[in-house]
């Protein structure tokens, strides 16, 4: 008794709120096609009771069966949108004022579909049927499971057993009333996810409509004002008594001036432009658009009136050309400032300094003002020269200099410092972030314009300090048109290009829309994470023209790495494979030749033979007059495509790239630093002396791929990594990075271990240097025959087959010297 009287209430309670909805749809339904409003079919109720149940009607008239499946064409395009957020319902709230139905009970079927239940099935018949049950959660798009023309069979064999099954579990098991209002609570939160997704489509339907109208109201302002403008050019002209003549003359002359100058808006893209972005460059063109108007006004008034025109004075085409500019700038002007002061939904108000007064900073302050989803309110600017403060931009002051920052922080109750500078030396960057780091405001920084340069600046590039920030930042060159013009629409070959390097230079190549891209790596797991990576749906870059292929396999196996070659035409190798720990190369002596020299020499030879354009191996500083056993393997790697770039009859050029150490490469002392700082452990340093060259990975992966498409021929090149860092100051930088004061005592001394120098050198003192037009690229000659290279490095061959890592290392050692 009590669950009817429930019933009762909410059926009438809910018949009343939703009865102007209930128009609404009745009314729309009418519109959209012929038929009556409702719909009614049979279903089977409690106990076997047939009853019919109301539904708004969703599909045309006609024979059918009586269940629908994806893509059902009988189904009304308003119906759609009903079933969809299951609007289409709504009049069986009548059925259960009725006591057809209850508000909480199994979904009744049709007397077709209850003919097919067996006997366990028939008990779902002695519970009163309902609006909402578990079957209704579970298929709440029903026809999503019903495909292909056998549907009824799927929905007999799969789709109904388990509503039935799922109902039966929930109703047959003692439950109290929040059981059910957990379940309409359910119920209710699928239905809004519905709500909002359809919400979506139909915004999206009315943003194009909308758009369409605003474009013609565009017009027809431009319009007016064309008109009203002419007309005050003749009344300011005449002082405001404008003779009758010259009323006569504007009479006739409207009509040409008006096209001339719709002429000229359409030419130039006026009515297209979105107002509350209006520019400089939208101004620009303005003032090209009225002075174009004026000229065609002026031609079709001599090809349609004549000598007519020049009875207009020439002070009116001036006039009006002045009044046509302020208007149409102004009224443009003039909603941006209405729809950034009342259009904006404010959420927070958050006040932001940003560090920086030039170009980046600029570019900053416009997506902050332009975003939707923020509500950031910069208070000021941080600059670099003196000069410079008290003066504004976009209407925003100069507030201070870097050591201001602090003071400004607490007056100006800064909740966000963004760091946008371009240009800045590595000392510089330091002081900025380690000041802007000692506030209570949260830093933020935005990439460098080299970062950005493949897409538009928006707040999401605004990034939290990593450590790379304190190094180096003076800005590289790279040429983007001329890596574009290598790697389009090419297949290009990256090996190890699941490792750190290989997939950086796979996220940037993919930025040049290569044909196609083939992945080669020996780690199952790395391979798996670029491919993930490359398929991410927020990736900036769709890649959907680009072919990625992800192949497993070691370069050493030449059969192997030779039918890829032969499947594919390949344009380009970058060859990243290698084996790279100083330390753990020292003891496996012969993986690390084995891989490092005769892997190399197997790509480079099998790419010689198909032709490929260009072959590009990564090397390392640690090959300049290496005391290590990975870094003679990789100095051999520089023999032996110098060699082969030597040899007249080989159509590949062979360029090798040589840089030092890599931040955000695995393995790297910045990776270990990182997990030692963080856990509160002792720092292990080599030695208090040791230095190292240290170079983003971002910043390697752009000089390289800009190494790779110069036109020069063979080679090896050097990439200028800035000045060498004491890995003693690198590890106490880091310390303040994570918050710390590392003290001597927080220090281990380990002692260099085997194979490793105390400072580094980009190139030995054989090798000269050559500068090319990119500052941080040298190309570096050295006066030496390596003719003899693969005659030596086969000798290397027979070692390692008898597997004596001594002899091995001493040849290798000796093919170097």
């Amino acid at each position: 008794m009590t669950k009817r009287l429930v019933d009762i209430f909410a059926a009438i309670l809910s018949l009343f709120f939703l009865f102007p909805l209930f128009l609404f749809i009745a009314l729309i339904i009418k519109l959209d096609s012929k038929g009556p409003v409702f719909f009614k079919q049979k279903r089977v109720g409690l106990k076997g009771k047939i009853f019919s149940i109301l539904k708004f009607r969703t599909m045309t008239l006609g024979e059918g069966l009586p269940i629908t499946r994806e893509g059902d064409s009988r189904i009304t395009a308003f119906g759609r949108f009903l079933r969809n957020i299951k609007l289409d319902e709504i009049p069986q709230f009548i059925n259960v004022l009725f006591g057809d139905l209850s508000l909480i009970g199994p979904r009744p079927e049709v007397p077709q579909i209850v003919a097919y239940y067996n006997a366990n099935q028939l008990k779902i018949l002695d519970y009163k049927p309902g609006l909402i049950s578990p079957a209704t959660l579970e298929f709440i798009r029903e026809e999503e499971f019903l495909k292909g023309d056998n549907y009824l069979d799927i929905y007999l064999s799969k789709v109904m057993p388990k509503k039935i099954e799922s109902d039966y579990k929930y109703f047959k098991k003692d439950k109290d009333f929040f059981s059910d209002l957990k379940l309409i609570g359910r119920v209710l939160r699928q239905l809004i996810g519905s709500v909002r997704s359809v919400k979506r489509l139909i915004f999206a339907k009315i943003y194009g409509l909308l758009n369409k109208a605003l474009t013609l109201i565009k017009y027809l302002i431009d319009v007016f004002l064309t008109v009203i403008c002419l007309w005050l050019a003749y009344y300011i002209r005449f002082e405001g008594i404008v003779p009758s003549g010259q009323i006569l003359l504007f009479q006739r002359t409207m009509f040409i001036f008006v096209p001339g100058f719709l002429i000229s808006h359409y030419l130039f893209g006026l009515t297209k432009g979105i107002w509350r972005y209006i520019s400089i460059k939208d101004v620009q063109k303005i003032v090209l658009s009225i002075l174009t108007g004026n000229g065609v006004s002026m031609l079709l008034g001599f090809l349609i009136l004549h000598t007519t025109m020049i009875n207009i004075p020439r002070s009116v085409y001036i006039i009006n050309g002045f009044l046509l500019f302020f208007s149409i700038t102004g009224v443009r002007v003039l909603y941006r400032i209405i729809y950034d002061k009342f259009g904006r939904p404010r959420r927070k108000n958050e006040n932001v300094l940003i560090v920086g007064d030039k170009d980046i900073a600029v570019s900053l302050l416009y997506s902050v003002r332009q975003d939707f989803n923020h509500s950031f309110n910069v208070v000021g600017f941080i600059s670099q020269q003196a000069e410079r403060i008290g003066s504004t931009i976009n209407a925003i002051p100069i507030l201070g200099l870097v050591s201001h920052i602090q003071r400004l922080v607490n007056e100006k109750n800064v909740k966000y410092i963004f760091i946008a500078i371009g240009q800045a030396s590595n000392d510089e960057m330091k002081k900025i972030i380690k000041i802007s780091q000692k506030t209570n405001a949260q830093v933020r920084i935005v990439p460098t314009m080299l970062d950005v340069v493949d897409g538009k600046f928006s707040l999401r590039d605004l990034r939290e300090i990593r450590f790379e920030d304190y190094l180096d930042r003076s800005p590289v060159e790279f040429n983007l048109q001329q890596a574009w013009q290598k790697f389009n629409c090419k297949t290009v070959l990256i090996t190890g290009g699941g490792g750190s390097i290989g997939s950086s230079i796979c996220r940037e190549i993919v930025k040049l829309r290569p044909a196609k891209l083939i992945v080669f790596d020996v780690s199952e797991d790395n391979l798996f994470k670029i491919s993930q990576q490359l398929k991410d749906p927020r990736r900036k870059d769709k890649m959907d023209d680009v072919e990625c292929l992800y192949k497993l396999g070691d370069i050493r196996e030449e059969k192997a790495v030779e039918r890829i070659f032969e499947d594919h035409k390949i344009d380009y190798v970058i060859h990243s494979a290698a084996r790279k720990h100083v330390p753990l190369s020292e003891i496996n002596i012969i993986e690390a030749i084995s891989t490092n020299v005769f892997g190399t020499l197997n790509m480079a030879k099998i790419s010689a033979k198909y032709a490929v354009k260009k072959f590009i191996y990564i090397s390392t500083d640690k090959a300049v007059e290496p005391t290590s056993v990975m870094g003679a393997t990789k100095r051999v790697g520089e023999f032996i495509i110098r060699c082969l770039g030597d040899n007249k009859e080989i159509s590949t050029k062979y360029i090798g790239v040589r840089f030092g150490n890599v931040i955000g490469s695995s393995g790297n002392v910045v990776e270990t630093f990182s997990y030692q700082l963080q856990r509160g452990t002792a720092v292990t340093i080599t030695d208090p002396d040791m230095q190292r060259y240290f170079m983003s990975l971002g910043e390697a992966t752009k000089l390289i791929l800009q190494a790779a498409s110069l036109d020069d021929n063979s080679g090896l090149f050097v990439l200028d990594m800035g000045q060498p860092v004491k890995i003693k100051d690198l590890a106490y930088d880091m310390a303040l990075f994570y918050g710390r004061h590392l003290k001597e005592e927080d220090i281990v001394y380990i002692g260099k271990r085997a194979g490793e120098k105390m400072t580094e050198k980009l190139w030995g003192t054989r090798e000269t240097e050559i500068k090319l037009p990119f500052t941080k690229i040298f190309k570096v000659e050295e006066n030496c025959l390596f003719s003899d290279v693969l005659e030596k490095v086969e000798g290397l061959r027979k070692l390692l087959s008898e597997y004596d890592e001594n002899r091995a290392k001493d040849a290798l050692f000796s093919i170097v010297k």
